[in-house]
């Protein structure tokens, strides 16, 4: 019969469509009232790049709602838009072309593009598909902005999940330290995994971190052995595809391998007054420390062995004979050596010094003296010790003497306030040889006893060359670095675009339009630009309590259980 033939069909056609597994997706976007133009605002940096296909999706299926409403295409990094309306065919062909940023835009043009195309015409309206994140200081302009234009304004945004940051890298006793930021209040406990790898994208590590339900700061520490954190190049955040999730790593960054002489007679009567027990204890938490055993025939030839990248030299006095060549051959390929003053040196002196040095030296009550100690001085310009501030109860009753010349001022990186040298440096081949005039405990000033001494120390650490790249330190001030790699939105590195500029390298924060994220400078002593520093907080927007929609949009509808009890029945 007819009618059961009809029932079989439509029983075949029940059981298809079943298998097939249709979804209804019902679109639950609240699209602004209004005849006017639409104006879209899209924030395009780096917090939006790690689910971008989302938010492309999301404003592609809103413009095929109304294909014939002129739209105003706004966008976060544009800091000069032309705020045209055109139609929606022609504005999807736009955003279908757009590409995450790799910093963090500022809004300030958009913003006031979208208030004045609102009111230019009562009839229009906005949507922002926002990241969600800012800053405090952009916040005040946000308030303003939701409570002039907020009731004509839609926004979608992620609601319970937050972009996970590395703000910071720094180099400690156990390894590398990583800092780790997200939006505080937003989302509840969370693992991740950071994984390290070199230059070339070979990995070398990789380590677990964990935020607390609500928490907005995770730690998390590399710990690997001197030559494997030495290479590291990258971190990053596994599935975390934005720029924000990988930190690059310069030679700032870096623990470099140091070898300590001492000559003198205190360090097994009086250990805790030494000048070894101070350059130890300033040096300790950024490097890997290696001393000859005690009773060692040729100290220094021993430590040179090791391949450190620092030789320091604790009143050392005169060096001779092979122990000088082999020191000379060490600064000579990229060493960098470091000397205390004392009174071995004041006595007696030798090739390996940046300076020619006067004997005796100058003595609080000697022929050369003082009526008083000495302050320190402010740091030259081109110091690489500029910008650390000075502090006033720094004395000093005693230092070497350099004989005046005319290289003198240039080779001064410290001076006291008379205008006499406290720190001396001067190439030598690939390397550096660096002179304290001071010796490295508190018989001669009481430096050692300051955190500038830790920071002085810190700085020269910074320029000793290794095989990896030597940091930000040794570049002269004014010296401007290209850009040489550049991370897009994504966290992928790549020729830089034509909008970066040369980067000062004594320039700290975040990634800005004119230097993203990268690499400046030349291969062996690049400099690293990250999107996130540890200044910045990621903070959430404060939406004024105006009505926030997710990215995802309305729950899909499964249809297969309904298609299959139509086939039962």
């Amino acid at each position: 019969p007819l009618w059961l033939l009809l029932m079989r069909l439509a029983l075949a056609a029940a059981v298809i469509l079943a298998v097939a597994g249709p979804r209804w997706q019902p679109d639950a976007t609240a699209l602004p009232g209004g005849s006017g133009p639409r104006g879209l605002m899209i924030d395009d940096g780096w917090a939006a790049a790690g689910d971008w296909k989302t938010r492309i999706d999301r404003v592609s299926a809103i413009l095929a709602v109304e294909p014939s409403r002129a739209i105003v295409l706004l966008t976060a990094s544009d800091d000069r838009p032309e705020a045209i309306p055109e139609a929606a065919c022609t504005a999807l062909t736009k955003v279908m072309g757009l590409s995450p940023k790799s910093f963090r835009p500022d809004r300030e043009a958009m913003l006031p593009a979208a208030e004045r195309l609102l009111d230019a015409d009562p009839q229009a309206g906005a949507i922002w598909v926002s990241d969600g994140v800012t800053t405090q200081a952009e916040q005040a302009r946000l308030t303003a902005f939701l409570s002039g234009y907020g009731n004509r304004v839609n926004i979608l945004s992620p609601l319970d999940k937050s972009p996970v940051a590395i703000a910071g890298v720094s180099a400690s006793a156990e390894g590398l330290d990583v800092a780790l930021l997200r939006i505080g209040g937003r989302g509840g406990a969370e693992a991740g995994l950071l994984r390290a790898s070199d230059d070339r994208g070979r990995p070398l590590g990789d380590v677990t971190f964990a935020f607390e339900a609500g928490g907005a700061e995770a730690k998390a520490r590399l710990a690997l052995p001197l030559e494997l954190l030495n290479a590291v190049s990258r971190l990053e955040v596994a599935e975390a595809r934005h720029a924000g999730a990988v930190a690059l790593v310069d030679g700032s960054s870096r623990r470099r391998r140091v070898a300590i002489i001492t000559g003198e007679t205190t360090d097994t009567a009086q250990p805790l007054v030494s000048g070894r027990f101070f350059v130890t204890r300033a040096l300790q938490p950024f490097s890997e420390l290696r001393e000859p055993a005690r009773g060692t025939p040729d100290p220094i030839e021993r430590a040179l062995e090791e391949r450190p990248d620092l030789l320091v030299l604790v009143d050392i006095g005169t060096l001779s004979g092979s122990t000088a060549e082999t020191v000379s051959r060490f600064v000579e390929n990229g060493g960098t050596l470091i000397r205390f003053a004392g009174p071995g040196l004041a006595a007696a002196s030798d090739e390996l010094l940046p300076v020619r040095l006067r004997r005796g030296g100058r003595i609080l009550g000697g022929a050369l003296s003082w009526d008083r100690p000495q302050k320190l001085g402010a740091f030259p310009e081109g110091s690489p010790f500029y910008g650390i501030p000075i502090r006033e109860e720094i004395r000093v009753e005693r230092q070497v003497l350099a004989e005046p010349d005319s290289t003198l001022t240039r080779a001064s990186w410290a001076v006291l306030e008379d205008g006499t040298p406290l720190v001396s440096a001067a190439a030598r081949g690939k390397g550096q040889i660096i002179l304290f005039h001071v010796t490295a405990d508190t018989s001669w000033s009481n430096l050692p006893l300051s955190g500038i001494f830790v920071d002085m120390l810190r700085r020269c650490l910074q320029l000793a060359a290794s095989h990896a790249n030597a940091g930000p330190g040794q570049f002269s001030a004014g010296e401007l670095l290209p850009s040489r790699l550049t991370l897009d939105g994504f966290g992928t590195l790549s020729a830089p675009p034509a909008t970066a500029r040369p980067l000062d390298p004594g320039r700290t924060g975040s990634a800005t339009r004119e230097n993203p994220p990268g690499f400046y400078g030349p291969p062996e002593a690049s400099v690293a630009v990250n999107a996130v520093s540890t200044n910045d907080g990621l903070r959430g927007i404060d939406w004024q309590g105006h009505a926030v929609q997710g990215l995802a949009g309305a729950a899909s509808v499964d249809l297969r259980p309904w298609f299959m009890a139509l086939a039962a029945l």
